[in-house]
């Protein structure tokens, strides 16, 4: 034919394969095993919402939602992103929906940056709503398996819920979609919050801290805190707060969204004009959101005039860090000196830093004010506030440890005082430096970290440079199993082999063949022990009377059939009694090998055996001796004081006969930890491994390596603690790309520290004690304080915080400290309609529940 062979066979091979490229679709679902490409998208029925990679960057994509439609500027609204903190390559990432049923994105490397962690037995469909909302569910859509409006990032959108397992988080900036330092979310005391997370501080400013939650007419008592708006823009939350959008009404989209400026607003859609109004926003005063300007710096807020809006500026002394983004703050210009006689104040009029006070001095004098600042030298100013609520007006003191939060307002009649060194007071009293965010002419993009390099080949050269791999590699193979049955066929080993194993070892090694040759095909079978089967031999015991006979009295030829471990080592006279003794019981003829009563010295009685001892080719678990897949010839020489001499080919000598963890510390690189495998810390206080938790069920753990006096271990730390894996085939295994996984035995991620390196990590179980400390000027000691003993600080089952202590020669954990002394005060302890009463007779002593009546 004209088509040459090899041409036919890559077509072949192609139209086996799926496609390289994959076509849009103009739909709104993914089936099983497909995937979505960068150039794919889907689009929801009624054609409002989209789906697909959303570009964030010079080839930086992030699987989002957004409204097909752009507004009027030409900008997407995005509403849901998947990976905004680890957005990936622009070439050969996709998101796929495996048989197995989980949803994985995956980069150009092949890496997993983001999935729905999510199993299913049957069929699924990945499907974008009319509502906007990406649902994993089965075929039928019967059951959801997954859902984006369960995990929102800085958006809701009409009648999707805000709960406690979710939060709204703002972007880093316009054009940083990345998490930024703002939260909505509901607080442990069920109040739904504003949150300033800053990277040194954090604070919650909304509603308004200086009140309680029923001041602010909000309630706690709600056991399912849940907030959303429904399509008509009224928004209400578990904790009775609620509000209407100024232009509420049906037919409308709205959305409310956590702003990167840390204010949350109800955002309406204009459709004529496609622009998004302003409906409805939390804080009416913008420099009263937390962390705007950064640590060392004030808020000001301008109504009228060319600088409307709000405006940042250093305090006097200090300097911007980054005029592009103020969240960095201001540093200061000066050293302060911890001496008092050193620094001094200058007065800061309308102005309130809020937060961060410590050594707060109640009624308390101007000069006392100032004596307590100087006394610290992390006191950087006060507020001197005069308080009147009880009628009899008195001055508070708030010395100050950070200057965060600050803001001037007419309204806020009170100064501040900052601290200065004393030659800096009369040059910074006057000056003022106010100004708001400095924003370059062009955008400023930050490459990607990543691990691997842009690609030069097309996609054709690629399969061709795959394929060509591929057809070496098999050769390889081919090459290495022929290899391999000419080795297994050999039938002897060189003599220069013969002799580096006697030298090495001492020990001569006999192959399969000179064995058989020896025992005649293992014909004669002389007798059954533990040790296996023994087998009549010739030649060997001719050759030791030939040097017996040949030799005379010489007893040189001793020493050519001694083990050569003996030699030198053993008397030679009385070693040719005992091979003497040893020919006449391997005479051919039995009746007339000597009997044990004939024998007048038994003690000298020595026997030579030849055994042949096939071990089975089969693997154990790792805690056993795994059988070595080899034939072996071993000679024993016993005595009433047994001789250890027993001949084992070097096969066996070179191969482990237990596979057993070492007690090391460390897990290198591209290495993996089995549930049989342990790290331990250098000092053996600490152990790493996987943990039993049930049948056949583990977690991946650390635990004070020796037990209790009952026998248990004390785990300290739990990785997968809400999904056990189980013990065969699960392994922890630290990657070439610095990320540390733990798979079960289906090969699922389960849990992983989702890190990248492109150096060499190491994982290791350190021995340092810890040091526990409060930042809120909490603190408590030890019953048992001093140095010495292990403690742990551990949250009880029963809602307690308990500090143990361990007994070393008991080896038991003692209270040496509890943070509620009256059990009964703990929540929750007896579940709704009933009562908590503790009791302190000894007959009855202990937290008991009981029903209310009725």
């Amino acid at each position: 034919m004209d088509t040459p062979i090899l041409v036919l066979i890559i077509s072949l091979l192609l139209s086996s394969l799926p496609p390289l490229f994959s076509i849009s679709s103009l739909n709104d679902t993914l089936p099983t095993s497909s995937s979505l490409s960068v150039s794919d998208f889907l689009i929801s029925e009624n054609g409002i919402f989209s789906a697909g990679f959303y570009s964030v960057g010079e080839n930086a994509y992030c699987f989002s939602i957004w409204f097909t439609e752009s507004t009027s500027d030409g900008n997407l609204t995005v509403v849901w992103m998947a990976n905004r903190d680890q957005p990936v390559n622009g070439r050969r990432s996709k998101l796929s929906l495996l048989k197995s049923g989980n949803l994985k994105l995956t980069d150009a490397a092949q890496f997993l940056v983001w999935s729905t962690n999510t199993k299913s037995i049957s069929p699924l469909n990945l499907q974008l709503l009319n509502t906007g909302n990406l649902v994993l569910q089965n075929q039928n859509a019967s059951m959801k398996v997954w859902e984006s409006f369960d995990s929102p990032t800085d958006t809701l959108l009409p009648n999707q819920t805000i709960s406690r397992n979710s939060k709204l988080v703002s972007s880093r900036s316009h054009k940083n979609f990345s998490s930024g330092f703002y939260a909505l979310f509901f607080d442990y005391d069920n109040v739904l919050r504003l949150l300033f997370d800053g990277a040194e501080a954090s604070s919650l400013y909304w509603p308004d801290p200086g009140l309680v939650s029923w001041e602010a007419g909000r309630s706690t008592y709600n056991n399912s805190p849940t907030a959303a708006f429904n399509s008509s823009g009224y928004f209400r939350s578990s904790d009775d707060f609620k509000f209407k959008a100024s232009d509420y009404g049906i037919g409308v989209w709205r959305r409310l969204r956590m702003d990167v400026d840390g204010n949350v607003r109800l955002y309406s859609l204009d459709e004529e004009k496609r622009i998004w109004r302003v409906s409805w926003q939390a804080i009416s005063q913008p420099c009263k959101i937390h962390g705007v300007c950064g640590p060392n710096a004030m808020c000001n807020y301008h109504h009228l005039g060319e600088n409307a809006g709000r405006r940042c500026s250093c305090l006097p002394g200090y300097e911007a860090k980054n005029l592009t983004d103020w969240s960095f703050g201001c540093e200061p210009e000066f050293n302060l000196s911890c001496n008092a006689a050193e620094s001094g104040f200058i007065e800061l009029p309308h102005t309130e830093f809020y937060g961060y006070d410590f050594k707060f001095c109640r009624n308390c004098t101007y000069a006392r004010c100032e004596e307590v600042c100087l006394e610290s030298c992390k006191c950087y100013g006060f507020n001197f506030r005069f308080n009147d609520d009880s009628g009899s007006g008195y001055y508070n003191c708030y010395p100050k440890s950070l200057l965060l939060n600050g803001y001037r307002s007419p309204s806020f009649g009170d100064p501040f005082y900052l601290r200065l060194p004393k030659a800096s007071v009369t040059f910074n009293a006057t000056r003022k430096q106010e100004i708001g965010l400095h924003c370059p002419p062009t955008t400023q993009n930050l490459t990607l970290d990543r691990g691997y390099k842009k690609p030069k080949e097309n996609r054709m050269l690629q399969f061709m440079v795959w394929f060509a791999s591929a057809f070496g590699g098999f050769e390889i193979i081919c090459i290495c199993f022929v290899w391999l049955l000419l080795y297994k066929t050999q039938q002897r080993s060189s003599e220069n082999t013969q002799s580096y194993l006697q030298v090495v070892s001492g020990f001569r090694k006999f192959t399969y063949a000179e064995l058989k040759k020896a025992t005649r095909n293992f014909r004669e079978e002389i007798g059954r022990g533990g040790s296996g089967i023994v087998y009549k031999g010739r030649g060997l015991v001719k050759w030791v009377r030939e040097k017996m006979n040949g030799n005379g009295e010489n007893e040189l030829w001793l020493e050519e059939i001694i083990d050569p471990v003996m030699k030198g080592k053993c008397d030679l006279r009385k070693m040719g009694i005992l091979v003497q003794v040893a020919l006449e019981c391997v005479k051919e003829d039995k009746d007339a090998r000597p009997t044990m009563s004939q024998k007048q010295r038994p003690q000298r009685f020595i026997s030579l055996y030849i055994f042949a001892t096939t071990i089975p080719r089969k693997r154990t678990n790792p805690h056993t001796a795994p059988t070595i897949p080899a034939t072996t010839i071993v000679y024993t020489l016993t005595m009433d004081t047994p001789i250890p001499i027993v001949l084992i080919s070097l096969l066996l000598s070179s191969l482990p006969l237990f596979s057993i963890s070492s007690p090391h510390d460390t897990l290198p690189t591209s290495s993996s930890l089995f549930v049989s495998d342990v790290l331990i810390s250098p000092n053996g206080i600490f152990s790493a491994s996987f943990h039993s938790v049930g049948e056949n069920a583990y977690c991946f753990s650390m635990w004070f390596t020796e037990p209790t006096s009952d026998g248990n271990l004390t785990a300290v730390w739990m990785s997968n603690r809400d999904q056990p894996v189980n013990g065969k085939r699960s392994k922890l295994s630290l990657l070439k790309s610095g990320n540390l996984i733990l798979t079960d035995a289906a090969q699922f991620t389960v849990w992983s520290t989702n890190t990248k390196s492109i150096s060499s990590l190491q994982l290791q179980l350190n021995s340092q004690s810890g040091y526990f400390r409060s930042s809120g000027d909490f603190e408590f000691k030890a019953s048992d304080y001093g140095i010495g003993a292990w403690r742990i600080l551990k949250m009880d089952v029963d809602g307690n915080v308990r500090l143990y202590s361990l007994d070393e020669g008991k080896r038991i954990w003692s209270v040496s400290w509890q943070a509620m002394s009256q059990p009964c005060k703990i929540h929750g302890v007896c579940g709704p309609n009933a009562m908590c009463n503790y009791d302190y007779p000894e007959e009855n002593a202990g937290q008991r529940c009981s029903c209310l009546p009725g």
